[in-house]
């Protein structure tokens, strides 16, 4: 273990910095008249103020998870000066006092608010001093605490885990709630924790009114508030393919025939432009060579739906893309495999679903024995149920390939497959990668910047530098 020495200085605020929460917590423990609580727990009173303080945090919570992880995504995926409105927006109730957050919900949900006269007039509904009430104030003030921390998971989360998801054939609902919300759940439930305790300790004014109804004279203090109060507004503390068919048969890349690949693609970043044309026919492998930033990687996310781009793509016959004519479709729809340079494989699932993933997406019956099948056959059948975790780099390497091939795409991309793997085990993975692309029948091509790696595996050569063909 690494020794690290800590300054003095640094110990000695920190420590009082514990103790400003220390201290205060021990005069609860050590000063407090727990030998009342029990009875005061048991009072009707209590209970009821309790029941109805964890039904609308509760309820209040799940308001904000429904609400708050969209939101979130908006916020954190979109740009300029929208993004600094809805943040602004989202996060006012947070700084605003409860006396000015309670008016504005008064105003805009009471019997003459905004959308409360309309509700009142159209469906009789009255919300002020009601349990409904209770909830959408407290879903108010700590929505913004889930929206935060969603916010900050989807910053961090690594993009190209959904950008695999969707290079396998997955729609967005399947990327959303198979890839991004498990990748989340950290987040969500720390933002669920932190807008549930908002809800209780923002709770107290209504327990306290429940004795009383109005106790804090809101309808002698508020404008118009007195009316609503007579009519009624009171608390209410109770409210099928080959393959897939038959499992038995040998795993092999089917990708339907010849295809052929031609591409003309312009991708403008800053002051870098990518403009290369290519070909290949089918059952070629064609090695895209060429120095770091030279556009290689970028030219692959191009060809697979990922990037933006200006030009034409035709695959096997049908236009996957023309800028011209308004041609574009999605990466999920290409059958385009892309294998990335350290895996990317989906860390909450096991080797076997992670092959299965994409079977799964195309409606494949029996994924997984198709997927035990490919990983047996790869010399992986006793890794089958292990998690990314606990794969070797050149393992994980491997199951991404055959995550990729499984799903019998008509291109295959790989983007410098064997780069980020020890030397000791690169050949290892080098004949595998040889076996595979051997028995596939589609257009592959391959990204390097080893042009011995490049003689060893393809048969024609492209050289990229400064994103243009050399």
């Amino acid at each position: 273990m690494k020794r690290t020495r800590v300054p003095p200085a640094i110990g000695l605020l920190a420590g009082l910095g514990l103790l400003l929460f220390l201290l205060p917590l021990a005069g609860l423990i050590i000063r407090a008249p727990w030998n009342q609580a029990l009875g005061e727990l048991t009072d009707p009173t209590t209970t009821t103020a309790l029941g109805l303080s964890i039904f609308c945090s509760l309820t209040a919570t799940a308001i904000a998870v429904v609400l708050g992880i969209p939101l979130a995504m908006i916020l954190a995926r979109t740009r300029g000066t929208l993004r600094n409105i809805l943040r602004a927006l989202t996060t006012l109730p947070m700084v605003l006092p409860p006396v000015v957050g309670g008016v504005a919900l008064l105003l805009a949900f009471g019997r003459r608010g905004i959308a409360g006269s309309l509700l009142y007039q159209a469906f009789g509904i009255q919300i002020p001093f009601t349990t409904t009430a209770a909830v959408m104030a407290e879903t108010f003030v700590a929505m913004p605490f889930l929206v935060i921390a969603v916010e900050a998971g989807l910053r961090s989360l690594d993009h190209r885990y959904e950008e695999a998801a969707r290079s396998l054939g997955a729609g967005y609902w399947r990327v959303f709630t198979r890839v991004t919300l498990p990748l989340l759940r950290p987040a969500i439930f720390s933002g669920a924790v932190l807008c549930w305790a908002r809800g209780v300790r923002g709770h107290d004014h209504v327990r306290r009114q429940l004795p009383r109804p109005h106790a804090d004279g809101a309808d002698r203090r508020l404008p118009g508030a007195r009316v609503q109060a007579r009519g009624g507004d009171h608390a209410q503390p109770h409210p099928s393919r080959r393959l897939g068919g038959d499992p038995g048969r040998d795993a092999r890349p089917m990708a339907g025939g010849a295809v052929t690949l031609e591409a003309s693609v312009r991708v403008r970043r800053d002051a870098f432009t990518l403009d290369v044309e290519l070909t290949a026919a089918a059952d070629e492998t064609v090695a895209v060579l060429g120095p770091n930033g030279a556009g290689k990687t970028t030219l692959l996310r191009a060809l697979a739906g990922l990037d933006e781009m200006e030009g034409r793509v035709v695959l096997d016959g049908e236009v996957l893309e023309d800028s011209a004519r308004g041609v574009y479709v999605p990466a999920e729809r290409r059958r385009a495999g892309l294998v990335f340079q350290d895996h990317v494989l989906f860390p909450h699932l096991s080797a076997v679903e992670n092959v299965a993933f994409g079977l799964r997406a195309q409606g494949r019956p029996h994924a997984a024995a198709i997927a035990r099948r490919w990983l047996s056959e790869a010399g992986l059948g006793d890794r089958a149920d292990a998690l990314p975790r606990a794969l070797s780099g050149g393992q994980a390497q491997r199951v991404a390939l055959l995550r990729a091939l499984a799903t019998e795409p008509k291109l295959l991309l790989l983007d410098e497959p064997l780069s980020a793997l020890d030397v000791s085990i690169r050949a290892e993975v080098r004949r595998e990668l040889s076996r595979q692309l051997a028995s596939f029948h589609g257009v592959r091509l391959l990204v390097t910047h080893d042009p011995l790696e490049a003689m060893a595996l393809a048969d024609k050569l492209v050289v990229l530098e400064h994103g243009l063909v050399v």
